[in-house]
């Protein structure tokens, strides 16, 4: 036996996937079973404490796409802190912030049509009726333009199960 040898592991390649691993679970959002949602309980980041990842929810309406809202224009609703881009936008969300925040707390909408929770990507979105709804993914997307009627009403179904 050699002394100072060290044995090399065979799971070298594994680095990359478990960087993967801790990249995507900032991403999904897991749910503690203990506690019910609520109509009025945003999914956001926790460390920043950000809705949307920061982007105004108010330009998702008035500019047609996200933009980035600004640090000294913070407005927390809802135990969740929205950012917006301009004065008027946050004044917009001020007057009526149901109309401008995200339905499902910012889920994505097929994964509460499957009744999981999971965070929606405030880069790929949609407006429906007047409602902002996330995508986890846009794959996502594309099955919701196909199937939104249906995706809908599960959805909804969760979410009041899920709130109760």
């Amino acid at each position: 036996m050699k002394r100072g040898c060290c044995v090399k592991p065979k799971f070298r390649r594994c680095g990359p996937f478990l960087a993967g691993l801790a990249v995507l679970a900032l991403f999904c959002s897991v749910a503690d079973p203990s506690k019910a949602l609520t109509d009025d309980q945003f999914w956001h980041d926790a460390n920043t404490g950000l809705a949307l990842g920061g982007f105004d929810p108010v330009s998702y309406f008035a500019d047609a796409k996200p933009r980035y809202g600004m640090e000294e224009l913070e407005h927390v609703w809802q135990e969740a802190a929205f950012r917006f881009s301009s004065t008027g936008n946050l004044e917009a969300f001020m007057r009526d912030p149901e109309i401008y925040a995200p339905r499902f707390g910012g889920h994505g909408v097929v994964a509460m049509a499957r009744g999981n929770l999971s965070a929606g990507n405030p880069s790929v979105w949609a407006i429906v009726k007047g409602r902002l709804y996330l995508f986890h993914t846009l794959d996502n997307k594309l099955k919701f333009e196909r199937e939104r009627a249906v995706l809908l009403e599960k959805a909804e179904d969760h979410w009041k199960r899920l709130s109760n």
